[in-house]
């Protein structure tokens, strides 16, 4: 494989994005270039991430929050950084990874941007599965993802799917992806999961690296295990990708 480094576009002052609502949010991160496309735009606009987390009087503050379990919901930058790095691989007809799917806020976007993309959002076909260590995350994302009502909750119900596991491991049964997104810190380069690509599909995720942590883009270029490129964004900080028997803090 080869690795590129890039600083990212991102300006640092992205609490400036905090708003009273959804759409308030969504304008802002524009306004900060945080969003410039504008298929994440029509995306995110569709998904309400007060419908995501457990305190929703914070819920449209640009900064993550903690969901129990000891897990989080990323700050919503770093949800639109992803899904603009992500965007082109998230087509109608497409399959979609989310490991570490916590609240189910991102899955649900991922699946958004494919209708977007789609002629026919209402109808579009797909699958985006979000795979999460903690069985009782799982059991809320499935009820957050049924409080969408409208074409965006058919959407959702449509493409979406959720199911416990250990995030680290994938779901091979349900590959290969055309884009994979990981919710929390791998401890070095996270191999399992780049197998499960399809040759041209990419992957996002947080690699820790020599007490580090960058925001890795990874693109499957054959079908040989190490064939893959991946190029470097920016530094970050994630919780660590771990399993049920090493997550702490209470549910809320």
């Amino acid at each position: 494989f080869s690795l590129f480094s890039s600083g990212g576009p991102w300006p640092a002052m992205a609490w400036t994005c905090s708003a009273d609502g959804n759409d308030g949010l969504v304008t802002n991160m524009i306004a900060n270039q945080l969003i410039t496309r504008r298929d994440v735009e029509l995306a995110l606009r569709q998904v309400d991430r007060g419908h995501y987390v457990k305190q929703p009087h914070e819920a449209y503050q640009d900064a993550p929050q903690v969901i129990g379990f000891g897990a989080t919901i990323s700050a919503p930058h770093m949800h639109a950084w992803c899904l603009e790095l992500l965007s082109d691989r998230l087509l109608p007809g497409g399959k979609a990874l989310d490991v570490g799917s916590g609240s189910g806020y991102f899955t649900a976007a991922m699946a958004m941007l494919m209708a977007v993309h789609s002629p026919t959002p209402s109808t579009t076909e797909g699958k985006v599965l979000g795979v999460e260590h903690i069985e009782e995350l799982v059991q809320w994302s499935k009820e957050n993802v049924q409080k969408a009502t409208g074409d965006t909750g058919t959407v959702l119900r449509r493409l979406v799917e959720f199911r416990v596991g250990d995030g680290r491991q994938g779901a091979p049964d349900a590959g290969p992806f055309d884009a994979i997104h990981v919710g929390a810190a791998a401890l070095g380069m996270p191999t399992v999961l780049i197998s499960q690509l399809k040759v041209g599909g990419k992957m996002v995720a947080p690699v820790e690296e020599h007490g580090e942590q960058y925001l890795m883009v990874v693109e499957k270029t054959g079908p040989n295990p190490l064939q893959y490129t991946v190029r470097r964004e920016g530094q970050v900080r994630y919780v660590p990708l771990t399993d049920r028997a090493h997550y702490s803090g209470p549910a809320i």
